[in-house]
């Protein structure tokens, strides 16, 4: 057996092509599935089936893409409760593809339709590969509490009695999850690798080698990250079914004149980096990099019916495709009303601003002189736990725009000026963003972090 895997670049997400005598499935597509599509071709490969290892929530599928192109059948999980024709596959269930045969194997937890797909050989019945969807993942397992408080024991349980049921399989068996690192479906931070194997996971994944559940409870719940707020859309859109198009959609160029009038109901997103950002933005406008996060911090911070125009950077084609893309595999591509370049701000009438920027060598000399600023850490909760700046405050990023009271003491009243703080920048610069909203004079630390900070203090 022959497989590709495409890593989607930002939702930490894997997709495969499987080939088998010319014939072909795909697990787990992104909506944009045009790519596997064209590797098909290319090979002249016919695409018989999609499998679903799970009702997705963290991206909108690519199944209908697929099957629209090719009249692939789609094979799902039987209790996924899908709206649209589909097969339908549950527990010990086979479909031939080639000379492999591919078997349904019930694995919830991760959510409760939860299907992995075992690849075994046609004549030997020999397992050749496990698609684990979001259950086992390379050192790490499937989050359990995506379906609320009330379904999260229950769905622990089952996802501790999955990993059991893996642990029969062969120890050579190579595993391909679906999610991998950068993906919020994680239980904690995952390794950067694609593709594990049964054995190597019993040596080293902790989730996998509990042996009670009370062990595995302990270790999958106990460094639980935020998840964004999209999230609350993706399983409803994945069981209805969304529209499909020949590319990806994108949304026109606008005069900045022909937006001054609606500012009030738009959403300005800047994609651009940090330092420019600062130097000069229109008001009010949020500053989210067009790095592999931008469609995750996107979805987090705006509705799914928000309208937005976008402010996009050199290469302007490159960016506005990358952009839309990302926004595309969650479903907010309607969102975007129209985009603005950066040399737009430059002949406008729309009110702009601009703040200061910080750097690493800075705020240690400010440190060391005891003179250290109001220090604002806008990570996860999970990660300032873990270690953090003496006399910061954590606020999470994507909680700023609902704390404006809370925070106003804090702030003095804008009179005091917050350094913020993250890992890379990234989040500090949405933060920044923010916190200008609220009429705050922000200082984006815009190279370095808590990390370096603290690593370069403790020397």
């Amino acid at each position: 057996m022959k497989y590709d895997v495409f890593v989607t670049k930002g939702l930490g997400n894997n997709s495969y092509l499987v080939e088998s005598q010319g014939e072909a499935f795909i697990v787990d597509p992104q909506r944009d599935a045009w790519r596997f599509l064209d590797l098909a071709y290319r090979k002249d490969l016919n695409v018989k089936y999609v499998f679903e290892t799970h009702v997705h929530n963290d991206y909108v599928s690519g199944m209908h893409q697929v099957r629209d192109e090719t009249g692939a059948i789609l094979a799902l999980p039987g209790e996924g409760k899908y709206e649209f024709p589909h097969k339908p596959m549950r527990e010990g269930d086979r479909i031939l593809v080639g000379d492999v045969i591919v078997e349904a194997l019930a694995s919830p937890g991760h959510t409760y339709e939860h299907v992995s797909w075992l690849v075994r050989e046609k004549n030997t019945l020999k397992e050749i590969a496990l698609f684990s969807g979001g259950s086992l993942i390379v050192g790490n397992s499937g989050r359990t509490d995506l379906l609320g408080h009330h379904h999260h024991p229950i769905l622990t349980e089952h996802q501790y009695r999955t990993l059991q049921k893996y642990k029969k399989l062969p120890e050579s068996l190579p595993v391909l999850p679906t999610h991998g690192a950068g993906s919020f479906c994680t239980s904690s931070i995952s390794s950067p690798d694609r593709v594990t194997s049964i054995g190597k996971e019993l040596q080293t994944n902790a989730a996998f080698r509990c042996s009670t559940l009370e062990e595995f409870s302990e270790v999958v719940n106990s460094g639980l990250r935020r998840y964004p707020t999209y999230y609350r859309y993706m399983a409803a859109l994945n069981r209805q079914g969304v529209p499909v198009y020949k590319s990806i959609p994108l949304p026109k160029r606008i005069s900045p004149n022909a937006i001054s009038q609606e500012l009030d109901g738009l959403t300005i997103v800047d994609l651009r980096d940090r330092v420019s950002f600062a130097e000069k933005h229109i008001k009010g406008s949020l500053n989210i990099e067009l790095t592999t996060s931008f469609g995750s911090y996107y979805g987090w911070l705006l509705p799914i019916d928000a309208r937005a125009v976008l402010v996009v950077p050199k290469p302007m084609k490159k960016n506005l495709i990358e952009a839309m893309t990302q926004l595309f595999r969650i479903g907010f591509e309607k969102t975007v009303q129209g985009y603005l370049t950066d040399s737009d701000l430059d002949h406008s009438d729309l009110p702009v601003s601009t703040y200061p920027v910080g750097y690493e060598n800075e705020l240690l000399r400010l440190i060391s002189e005891n003179r250290t600023p109001l220090l604002l850490d806008v990570r996860d909760p999970v990660e300032f736990r873990e270690f953090s700046l003496e006399g910061s405050h954590n606020v999470f990023f994507v909680d700023i725009p609902e704390m404006k009271e809370k925070l106003k003491p804090l702030l003095g009243n804008n009179e005091t000026t917050p350094w913020v703080l993250c890992v890379s920048g990234e989040r500090s610069a949405v933060a920044a963003s923010l916190l200008e909203r609220m009429h705050a004079i922000p200082v984006p630390l815009v190279d370095g972090g808590v990390p370096s900070l603290m690593a370069r203090l403790h020397r």
